[in-house]
């Protein structure tokens, strides 16, 4: 049975044909910015990573540094796997994880964040990491069996990870629907959510969440650290 952990260049590749000016691709009225961020890797040792992205009201390039930090702590459990990241914003975890996996593919349901994911991965992948690229991509089965070709197929990831995907009770079934289908049977989801939105409680959308995992036989483990 899968796990879902709760709470707790690289060769960078171009998305298909007429995507060579990823830059284009950018919003021109919104005020990109690169930010610098720093973690500790479990030796000790620091985990340095820019990235490209936006801040606007309480819209930060990084809604959360939890998630960020924990993955960089924990760079042996993504080590040689292929990771997915869903809602990855900027993609600040994705790129982190890329220093010791094999690929990371990170996602957005958003055209303007996935462009901007593209742009990250080609800009500021790691040197000597694995491959790293940013795709579109819609939750739910529906988008994932559209998707599945282009991302590697059913089952085809070994990690999943989100920081702040589980907010709104809306969106969190056709979450677990995405996480099912693309993580292998030996799988791991890595999730983090300190968040909900005003038409919900954090509460609600942990019951939620959790139902979604049981329908899908998934078993969640809070505490990855």
């Amino acid at each position: 049975m899968a796990e879902c952990c709760v709470e707790a260049p690289s060769e960078a590749l171009a998305e298909g044909p007429g995507e060579v000016d990823q830059d284009f691709m950018l919003n021109f009225l919104t005020d990109y910015r690169e930010l610098t961020v720093e973690y500790e890797a479990a030796d000790g040792s620091p985990v340095r990573t820019t990235v490209l992205g936006w801040s606007q009201g309480s819209q930060q390039t990084v809604w959360s540094e939890a998630m960020p930090r924990t993955i960089a702590a924990n760079l042996a459990r993504v080590a040689g796997r292929r990771v997915l990241e869903l809602g990855a914003g900027c993609g600040l975890m994705g790129l982190i994880a890329a220093r010791t996996a094999a690929e990371v593919v990170m996602t957005d349901g958003d055209e303007e964040e996935a462009a901007l994911l593209r742009v990250n991965a080609l800009q500021h992948a790691p040197p000597g990491g694995g491959k790293v690229r940013g795709a579109h991509l819609d939750w739910g089965q529906a988008p994932a069996e559209a998707a599945a070709k282009a991302l590697g197929g059913k089952g085809s990831f070994d990690v999943v990870m989100g920081s702040q995907i589980c907010h709104n009770p809306k969106y969190i079934k056709e979450c677990v629907e995405t996480i099912s289908f693309f993580m292998s049977k030996d799988g791991e989801a890595f999730l983090f959510n300190d968040r909900s939105s005003l038409m919900s409680t954090r509460t609600a959308c942990r019951e939620i969440l959790d139902a979604a995992l049981h329908e899908h036989s998934l078993r969640a483990e809070d505490g990855l650290e």
